[in-house]
């Protein structure tokens, strides 16, 4: 069976915060390849706002240590500046994103390419969590 990847855009309006934008957060649930753990790049469209927080939490069976994540703009830049390196494989993790100097990372509308690679782990399985405001 082919790796698949799955998808959710949700938002969680911050209502007490009125001058603060929405914060959205794009749930990604992944299961690797059941012959080689392999998982198939996948577009997000239109991703807009600033990328502030990568969460990843393996799931059962777990991928393989030190697996990575990128997130890939027009340019073939990684948007995620190397914070989805090197994902554990036993815990849940966080990073905060930004650019070089601490800047958020803004994403202007396209389409960005996930990709997920160094999983040998058939069948291994994973969520992430990109919040963006």
């Amino acid at each position: 069976m082919a790796g698949t990847v799955t998808v959710t855009p949700g938002a969680i309006a911050l209502a007490h915060r009125r001058r603060e934008p929405d914060l959205q957060v794009i749930n990604i649930a992944w299961v690797g390849d059941a012959g080689d753990g392999s998982v198939p790049a996948t577009t997000l469209e239109k991703v807009r706002g600033m990328l502030v927080r990568l969460v990843t939490n393996p799931g059962t069976p777990a991928p393989t240590d030190d697996y990575d994540i990128t997130l890939v703009d027009r340019d073939g830049l990684d948007v995620l500046d190397g914070a989805g390196a090197n994902r554990d494989t036993a815990n849940s993790e966080e990073e905060p994103i930004s650019m070089t100097g601490g800047i958020p990372r803004v994403l202007d509308g396209e389409d960005l390419t996930l990709n997920i690679s160094g999983n040998t782990q058939a069948g291994a399985q994973g969520v992430i969590r990109l919040f963006v405001i």
